[in-house]
């Protein structure tokens, strides 16, 4: 029998008939066989090329967004062909191509180089999907008034953060931001939303929200006295507003723009003006105005006689206000029929029933005399007569 020994130039070997040997470095190298038996020794030495692998790097991004296409390029200096397998199902050839990912996760994009001599190398690379954000939004009153707050809903899917330009040149990274707008007029909203800082998305809505000029309600008064106690004058003073609706506190309501309003008792009453317009845009305010009478007395012109205390049966002046008081009825030829000086509550309290002595007077025109002083300290001017001038002389009717 013989034995064999193969020689490598890096001093390695082997007894073996039949040797597998792999090349650390490309390059040409010199193996030797050398057979032996027990007459003779032979030995053969030939050259064996080693050819280089392919250098391999995978250029691709570390995080992508899915549904969004992606480039990853193969570098290198010998590989002429390249196989990929992405590690979602699909595989592509190629130096460079483009693909895209539809869910979020972890893949391993895996590449297979082969030089022009049949050799190959592999490398891989790890990538993070991040699942692409969808931006939305709605405002589900986009038709507003200036300075009314809207709440927008948003509606944005896989998303982290979030920026609002509004075309009035404000801007908001709020979640759900509320806003309002000072003019009239339209305006644009853009939403930019974002994943881990990677991902992004937008949305642009031109002329999306349309605000309207709003009311503003606001009034003046003038408080009467006098012969017109408990008499205002309201002005109107809002702006924008075409209808008005006005509670004046003692029950009573108005729709006019300028009502005037008399009041029964002197005392502080909450005013509420509430202005509209034909947009639904509506503001309301509410003053204090203290009605304060300087008195009042009225004197009635004529009775009939009849002796069953029905008001029209009695003469008998009304008013309020009163600190002093004398009434006196006399015949057309100057004899006092009939005189009081009482007041309860400040108002006159008693009554001519149109007797005199126990009998009906006759019918005629009978004077009337009043002097009265008001808790205010003025003198009452007495009533107009038929010349429109002011008296505290008069006549009343008797009628039977």
């Amino acid at each position: 029998g013989s034995t064999v020994v193969w020689e490598f130039e890096n001093g390695s070997f082997s007894n073996l008939n039949d040797v597998s040997y792999i090349f650390d470095v490309a390059g040409i190298y010199f193996v030797k066989l050398v057979a032996i038996s027990q007459c003779s020794r032979d030995t053969i030495s030939f050259p064996i090329k080693v050819f280089p692998n392919p250098d391999l790097v995978i250029l691709a991004p570390m995080d992508a967004c899915s549904d969004k296409s992606i480039n990853v390029v193969a570098q290198s200096s010998i590989a002429i062909n390249f196989d990929w397998t992405l590690g979602d199902g699909a595989i592509n050839m190629g130096q460079s191509i483009q693909h895209t990912y539809g869910l979020n996760g972890d893949y391993e994009i895996n590449l297979i180089g082969t030089t022009i001599n049949g050799c190959k190398d592999t490398v891989s690379k790890s990538i993070n999907i991040i699942q692409n954000p969808i931006a939305q939004f709605n405002v589900p009153n986009n038709a507003a008034c200036t300075n009314e707050l809207l709440e927008f809903e948003n509606q944005s899917i896989g998303a982290d953060n979030f920026f609002w330009t509004f075309s009035d040149g404000t801007f908001s990274n709020n979640l759900i931001p509320i806003k309002s707008f000072s003019n009239p007029g339209f305006y644009n909203i853009n939403l930019v939303v974002s994943k881990s800082g990677k991902c992004f998305d937008s949305i642009n809505k031109i002329n999306y929200i349309e605000i309207f000029p709003t009311v503003t309600a606001d009034f003046d008064f003038e408080i009467k006295n006098g012969l017109e106690n408990g008499t205002v004058d309201f002005t109107n003073t809002s702006t924008n507003a075409s209808s008005y609706l006005w509670v004046f506190g003692d029950g009573q309501i108005s729709t006019l723009m300028n009502p005037t309003h008399i009041y029964d008792e002197p005392k502080p009453y909450v005013v509420k003006l509430k202005g509209f317009n034909d947009f639904d845009c509506n503001d309301s305010i509410e003053k204090i105005i203290t009605v304060d009478f300087t008195g009042k007395l009225f004197v009635p012109n004529a009775l009939v006689p009849d002796l069953s205390g029905a008001e029209f049966s009695l003469f008998k002046p009304k008013g309020f206000g009163l600190k002093e008081y004398k009434v006196q009825v006399f015949s057309t030829y100057g004899d006092l029929i009939w005189e009081s000086e009482q007041l309860i509550d400040s108002s006159p309290a008693e009554a001519w029933d149109g007797t005199f002595k126990g009998q009906i007077v006759p019918q005629d025109v009978y004077v009337w005399k009043i002097r009265a002083i008001f808790e205010n300290g003025t003198a009452w001017e007495g009533m107009k007569n038929e010349k429109g001038k002011l008296s505290t002389v008069g006549v009343i009717s008797i009628i039977r």
